[in-house]
Parts: structure tokens; C-alpha cells; sequence
């Protein structure tokens, strides 16, 4: 049986002795003296004498390596979308465009019919480059890693291919090889280029162009798109776009809900809703969300150039870099207001620091469009080969440097030589075709061998290059382009925005 000891039994502590449960200065400096961890890392240590027992700690490190990054699931476009091989650095294929002309087609008895002949063209893309270099020194490969990681190369080899695959997801809807000869061309491009419209307005009001201005995504929206590509003789089963458009498609539910008291959901606490697929009346539409699908993208005045290899900044028309012009044709009307105009300088390597257009608000009102005067800097060893046009959202604070900017539309240094939609030589006009920080969609069927894909030289691909120093080099190639073979067939929905109607 255990003796049982109580505080009493320590109460004779000797020197400076004091009662149960009281100790004198001499006991706690003794309780000092014990060995102790510390907070610190045993390389914090180093020629220290008095971190008691820290220089003896090994460090806790998980072997899970945390990706603060894009993953798979993050670029479904890419990796979804039907890859078929290419050939050729020119791909081409074949449109059967019309059966023949015919109308009528009755005839007498014993009568010969009206002949009519198929229509046929001939389409090409071309395939474009896409690359990155990684590499690992040697004395890396050979000191033990944790987290994980136990072979760095197949690591950064890894990490370049989701780099890669990240850049082709957002290239895919917008690249445009008008603005960037060295891109492919997107499939909005593809759209715009190949769908025999005459003008920019004739595109815009098309069937395949939904125009939301600003508004969140809405059931009506998707069944008209669903309409325009059975309309083109396609059934459209997807809508990929970015995962902000649909959240707001969600929420604008989420005060209309009717709560059924006896489903298992409700009775759990679970509520909320989650939007897999949209019903239409030529069928269901599922939803693809990639958060690489953004267009609209930010800046500041003083954001600073994207690569060291960017053009120089453009230099803004020192008279009148921005002036407001009647245009019937303009799209101001619901968005009258004030604004700021900025641009910057793009080439295969990214964009210059932004270039502030009007340092003064630019005041616009119906039946009017805004022309903007620059011209490309000099200096920059790699020119620019297209510009960007950003504006700040309607009514800002009234101060530039403080104002959000959002990249709305893209021109080529050809547009500006010869005036852009509607404006004269040297201008770009603004006709509030696109709005600033908005989303676009594309509503397509899914379709591979008949609508749209990825064709490839070869899968993506890793080559190691010569070894000139201790480091283990290597490249990640991508040699492809996206075809759309049905212009018709997509339907672009542009402008979605996060005002929820209130009809």
C-alpha cells in the first residue's frame, strides 16, 4: 500500500525555510538551474553558452509540404479540354459551312431539281511555343530534405508544369495574337475573327455575345446563351468562367430560398446551396469554375512592370491624352460618371508600369465616347507590340493615385497607328464596350471533334539541358494551340458584374 504524502512533509526546506507551499528566493533560483527547451531553434544557438538546453533540440518539420498555390483542380479547363495531336506548326482544318442554297426545293413530275453545291473552307491556326527553365544546384540534390520532398528535381519539374499549365488555362479564352504575335489565339479571339461578323457592334448584339453590363449571372442569361448555339446548330452543355460568377449566382438565391422543414438538410442545420449544373430547355448545363478565367485584371499607379524585359511605359499626349467625343454608337448610356483612364506597354514578356491617361477626371455622358492620345516609350530593349486600356469604375474618389484601375480592353500598336473603333489616326476610343472589373463566361458544347480543342506537337514536356556548373538545368516545353472549329457553336457572355437585379 502507498504511503500517502501530503504538503506537510515539505514543509522543512532547510535554509530560508518557510511553510507548505512557499518557497524562499534560494528555491527558485535552485528551480532556475533546471535544463529547459526555450522558444528558439537549435541554429538560433549557435556559439551561444547560456540556451540552457535548446542547442540539443532537432527541429519539427511536417513532411507535408503546403502548396500556397495552384493545384489541378484550380486549372480544369486546361487539363479537361480534348487534346489532339498536331502535325504541323500550321494546322488547318476543314469547315463544311452549308449543305448548298436552296429554297424551295419542290419540283413538277418527271422535272430535273434545282442543283445546289456544299460551301467548304479551309481554317489554319498556328501552333506557338510556350516554355520555362528550371534547376537544382547539385549540393541540393544531395542535402536531406524534409517535407516531403526526397527528390528536388522531380519537385521543381513538377512545380514548373503546374507554372505552365496555369499560363495556357488563362491564356486559352483571351490570348490574342493580334496584340502578342508570339500568343496563340484564344478562343474568344477565334470567335470574334472567324465568326463573319462585318463590325465590333455586329459581334457585340450577336446572339453569341451575352452583355450582362454589370450584373451577376443570371438563369435568364444562360438559357438565352443555351438558345444562340442550338440556334448555330450545337446543344451547349458547359459554362466555364471564374469562381466569383458563380458564387454571385448562388447568392442572389439565397433570399428566395423555400425551406422544406422535413428535408434530412434542414433538420441537420445544413443550408446553403451549391450549383452543379443549370437546367435549360435544350438541357443541362454544368458548370466548370477556373480561377484563372479573368480578363479584368487590377493595377495602381504605381504597380510596377510585370518583367524586366516589358516594353517602356507609353507616354501620354502632353495637349489632350484623353477627350470625351460624341458617338451614337458609344454604350455610356446607365454609366454616365466620372472616370480615370491609365494604359500600359505589352509584349511577349508582360506589361510596363501603368501610364496614369488623365490626371483630371473624365467626365462622360450618353451619346458620347472617350479618345485616348499616347504614344509607345522609347528605350526598352524589347518594343511593345500591343497596348493595354485601364479605367477606374464609376465616381472614384477623385484621386488618381489612389484609384483601383481595371484593364478593359487590349489594342496592337497597328489599332493605334490607325485609330481604334471608330477613332482617327494615333487615338483608341472608348466606347464602354467592356466593363471595369468584370467577368466573362463561355458557353460552349463540349465537344472535341467538333466544336473546340487543344492541339499539341507533343504532350507537355521536360528537357534537360547541359550541364555547364553544378546545377542540374532543365526546360518545361508546351508546342500547341487551341482550334475552334464552330465559331457559332460558343456563346461569349461578357460584362457579369455583382449588382443583382431587383425585377
Amino acid at each position: 500500500m502507498f504511503n500517502q504524502i501530503s504538503l506537510a512533509d515539505y514543509a522543512s526546506l532547510g535554509d530560508g525555510a518557510q511553510t507548505a507551499g512557499n518557497y524562499s528566493e534560494q528555491d527558485v533560483q535552485e528551480l532556475l538551474k533546471a535544463m529547459s527547451a526555450g522558444e528558439i531553434t537549435g541554429r538560433e544557438t549557435t556559439n551561444l553558452l547560456d540556451a540552457s538546453g535548446a542547442p540539443l533540440k532537432v527541429e519539427s518539420l511536417e513532411n507535408t509540404l503546403k502548396i500556397l498555390t495552384n493545384t489541378p483542380k484550380h486549372t480544369p479547363f486546361f487539363y479537361r479540354i480534348g487534346k489532339k495531336p498536331a502535325t504541323n506548326t500550321v494546322e488547318e482544318y476543314n469547315q463544311l459551312v452549308s449543305y448548298g442554297e436552296l429554297d424551295g426545293g419542290f419540283t413538277l413530275e418527271g422535272e430535273l431539281p434545282e442543283s445546289a453545291d456544299s460551301i467548304y473552307r479551309r481554317k489554319a491556326q498556328f501552333v506557338k511555343y510556350l516554355g520555362v527553365v528550371g534547376g537544382v544546384t547539385h549540393p541540393m540534390q544531395l542535402v536531406e530534405t524534409g517535407s516531403g520532398v526526397s527528390n528536388m528535381i522531380a519537385q521543381e519539374t513538377k512545380n514548373k508544369v503546374a507554372l505552365m499549365t496555369k499560363l495556357i488555362e488563362g491564356y486559352l479564352p483571351f490570348a490574342d495574337s493580334r496584340i502578342v504575335p508570339e500568343h496563340f489565339n484564344g478562343f474568344f479571339a477565334q470567335q470574334e475573327i472567324d465568326g463573319d461578323w462585318i463590325s465590333k457592334d455586329e459581334y457585340q448584339d450577336s446572339e453569341n455575345v451575352i452583355d450582362l453590363r454589370g450584373s451577376v449571372l443570371t438563369d435568364t442569361a444562360i438559357e438565352q446563351g443555351s438558345l444562340g448555339v442550338v440556334n448555330n446548330y450545337g446543344i451547349a452543355d458547359l459554362i466555364i468562367s471564374s469562381p466569383r460568377t458563380f458564387s454571385n449566382f448562388v447568392t442572389k438565391y439565397h433570399n428566395k430560398k423555400w425551406i422544406q422543414p422535413v428535408m434530412p438538410q434542414v433538420r441537420d442545420g445544413v443550408f446553403g446551396q451549391r450549383v452543379n449544373e443549370i437546367i435549360t430547355q435544350n438541357g443541362a448545363v454544368e458548370i466548370m469554375q477556373s480561377n484563372f478565367f479573368k480578363f479584368s485584371r487590377l493595377k495602381r499607379t504605381n504597380t510596377l512592370a510585370t518583367s524586366s524585359k516589358a516594353p517602356a511605359a507609353p507616354v501620354a499626349d502632353t495637349t489632350t491624352p484623353a477627350a470625351v467625343v460624341s458617338d451614337a454608337t458609344a454604350r455610356f448610356a446607365n454609366f454616365t460618371g466620372d472616370y480615370y483612364y491609365a494604359v500600359t506597354a505589352r509584349n511577349r514578356y508582360g506589361e510596363s508600369a501603368l501610364t496614369l491617361l488623365s490626371s483630371s477626371l473624365v467626365t462622360v455622358v450618353a451619346g458620347q465616347a472617350v479618345d485616348l492620345k499616347f504614344t509607345a516609350g522609347t528605350g526598352a530593349a524589347n518594343a511593345a507590340t500591343g497596348f493595354c486600356i485601364y479605367r477606374t469604375k464609376v465616381n472614384p474618389n477623385g484621386i488618381a493615385a489612389q484609384s483601383d484601375f481595371y484593364k478593359i480592353f487590349e489594342v496592337s500598336t497597328k489599332d493605334l497607328t490607325s485609330g481604334y473603333d471608330g477613332a482617327g489616326t494615333g487615338l483608341v476610343r472608348d466606347k464602354n464596350r467592356f466593363l471595369p472589373d468584370c467577368d466573362q463566361a463561355l458557353l460552349v458544347e463540349w465537344d472535341a471533334d467538333q466544336v473546340l480543342a487543344w492541339k499539341q506537337l507533343a504532350p507537355m514536356m521536360k528537357m534537360n539541358l547541359a550541364l555547364l556548373a553544378p546545377i542540374s538545368r532543365f526546360m518545361v516545353l508546351c508546342y500547341g494551340t487551341p482550334i475552334l472549329y464552330a465559331p457559332r457553336k460558343i456563346v461569349r457572355v461578357i460584362n457579369i458584374g455583382d449588382v443583382i437585379a431587383t425585377n
